[in-house]
């Protein structure tokens, strides 16, 4: 049987600190691996090819072709078996990985297993998937996880593979709809929940990755970003721990998802975090892109194409590995395109949102990527930049919604200016001042503020000069139209004729506004004068106060009273007794956490 993907809004926006040549972005950027196998030198695409697609007969020639067009191979044995040394001998680096299941009894005998290796749902009933019939089992049973051991160990000694890949170990399989019944989990007596199943699969790839040490474990379980980052996904991430990689079989789309389907900006955003929260960590996440979509056509084949793999190459740090499907299966004849070999050499920096759209440059080019609503012009640097399509563009190119692109230049980098986002200053309510430290190298440099409520940023300020100076100079922003007790994240861009530079995001906080206080007419009634007057909290907690006495230095107040933490102006009368004959001066004062505010003086006659 074979996987399922599940695509769920995603939930996580992260920012982490970052470094670069010259540049620094919202993410951190992980060490660049070595260049992986089935890839030339210098090149951080590293390609797999996902084989499961059933009993299948190759030819040689095919199995050869295969061996050098990726790094790592998952597959069956029937399929490989009798040519695993010539494919060794045309890909000496190449990693033969067995498909195995993780948690379905699959082929012969898949019935005839103790019965306490099962999962059964609530009327004591095997539980088991809809669409293959394949019985669920227990991942937490010690027999069941000990049979995996065995499979995976006797299969590697018949084939002389390197490894295994664990198949159903995400919680997609839990989802409604897939499997007959619900599942109990025989710990608890209730259903299984999402977080329980992956803790439950994540130990069970732990045991079996313990019990066979060195081999190449890799499992299938993290969905997409989504997945990855949301707890209550499990989260999918805590796969990674035990094994040396997992796939994400909804790596920016699902498979059947109509051609014209894209996700949010934020939940395109998590896939890239993905790729990179798993470099650092020194794992492998083995993505799939497809388009498995009846009715797309070959445009928008290609375009999609584009988008997912210029996705890939802003997160990957050589450590994650590329395949690409628009065939309809995971055949073992892997799809191989021009875009697929494209190599623009590895990582300058982080990626980052600079002026509208996600960039990335690498030694041989740039990495462009459009995920929002709305199209995007950015600049060039000086030379020849060609696409993915062979198109040839100078000094900018335009983006279109949800598109992307593998950019490769003609000449090298120019000095790219430098730029370090300091801490915001002047914060009101509505307003802040951002600023850059930025090193124009000599190149005539302008600079702007990306800013928004969440990581995604989405507005620019509009650009000011930044000189063309060698050294270090301030370029301070004022961003105004900003909402009262709001958290944005922002970072200063620079850029020149060489391209554009991004500092690390950082945050500030709007301040809440101070109360509004108005001081109104006094009733005066003997030595007794009742003051009138509103107080508008403005969304905080306010006291108020009347200060009153023969002058404006007044001298006296009333006791302090609580105004709430409306969003109204209320109405409010305070009795000021025992006054002495003449004039009394007298004002309100409203008192919060953002400030204090003082009403207008008023005066009242005793006679």
């Amino acid at each position: 049987m074979r996987r399922i993907t599940i695509a769920v809004a995603a939930v996580f926006v992260a920012a982490m600190s970052s470094v670069g040549l010259n540049r620094s972005a919202a993410v951190a950027a992980p060490a660049t691996a070595a260049a992986p196998a089935g890839s030339p030198a210098g090149n951080v695409l590293a390609r797999w090819g996902a084989t499961m697609g059933g009993s299948q007969t190759i030819t040689a020639a095919q199995a050869i072709t295969d061996a050098q067009t990726v790094g790592t191979l998952v597959g069956l044995p029937g399929t490989f078996s009798q040519y695993t040394a010539t494919m060794r001998a045309a890909n000496p680096a190449l990693k033969m990985i067995f498909y195995m299941n993780g948690v379905y009894a699959t082929g012969a005998g898949s019935a005839n297993n103790p019965e306490s290796w099962y999962l059964h749902d609530a009327n004591g009933k095997r539980v088991t998937s809809t669409q293959f019939g394949s019985p669920l089992m227990d991942p937490t049973n010690p027999g069941w996880i000990q049979s995996r051991v065995t499979l995976c160990a006797n299969t590697l000694a018949t084939t002389g593979w390197d490894g295994c890949y664990l198949d159903m170990l995400g919680a997609g399989t839990l989802t409604p709809g897939y499997l007959s019944s619900t599942p109990i989990d025989p710990a608890t007596g209730s259903a299984w929940t999402y977080p329980q199943w992956i803790a439950a699969t994540t130990n069970l790839a732990a045991t079996v990755s313990q019990a066979l040490p060195g081999v190449y474990l890799v499992g299938n379980g993290l969905g997409d970003g989504a997945q990855f980052f949301s707890p209550s996904w499990g989260p999918s991430s805590s796969l990674l721990g035990p094994l040396t990689g997992v796939d994400a079989q909804g790596f920016v789309r699902g498979a059947t998802d109509p051609a014209t389907s894209y996700r949010s900006e934020s939940q395109w955003k998590s896939d890239v975090d993905m790729l990179v929260a798993a470099g650092v960590q020194g794992k492998a996440v083995l993505v799939e892109a497809k388009v498995w979509s009846t009715g797309a056509t070959p445009a928008q084949v290609g375009a999609i194409h584009r988008y997912a793999l210029a996705t890939f190459m802003l997160g990957t740090n050589g450590n994650q590995l590329w395949y690409w499907s628009d065939t309809g299966s995971e055949s073992a004849v892997i799809e191989d395109t021009p875009y697929d070999h494209v190599n623009i050499g590895t990582p300058l920096a982080p990626y980052a949102k600079m002026l509208g759209a996600y960039q990335r440059p690498y030694s041989g080019g740039l990495v462009v990527v459009n995920p929002t609503a709305l199209p995007v012009t950015i600049p060039l640097g000086a030379g020849q930049w060609t696409s993915l399509t062979g198109t040839v563009f100078q000094s900018q190119i335009t983006l279109a919604p949800d598109t992307g692109d593998v950019l490769a230049a003609s000449q090298p980098w120019g000095p790219v200016a430098s730029v370090t986002t300091d801490q915001a200053t002047n914060i009101t309510p509505t307003s802040a001042t951002v600023a850059g430290d930025i090193n124009a190298n000599g190149q005539d440099t302008t600079a702007t503020a990306e800013f928004g409520t969440t990581a995604t940023l989405g507005t620019l300020a509009p650009s000011v000069a930044a000189g063309i100076a060698t050294a270090v100079n301030t370029v301070a922003i004022t961003l105004t139209g900003l909402k009262p007790g709001t958290t944005y994240t922002y970072h200063v861009d620079a850029t020149n004729s060489a391209g554009t530079a991004a500092g690390t995001n950082l945050t500030f906080t709007t301040a809440l506004p101070t109360p509004t206080v108005k001081t109104t007419a006094a009733v005066v009634s003997g030595t007794t004068a009742t003051v009138s007057g509103s107080v508008n909290p403005n969304g905080v907690a306010t006291t108020y106060q009347v200060q009153y006495g023969p002058t404006t230095a007044y001298g006296s107040a009333s006791a302090a009273q609580s105004a709430g933490s409306g969003t109204s102006a209320l109405a409010e009368n305070v009795a000021l007794a025992g006054l002495p004959v003449g004039t009394t001066h007298y004002r309100y004062v409203a008192t919060s956490s953002s400030g204090t505010t003082y009403g207008l003086d008023k005066t009242a006659r005793i006679r």
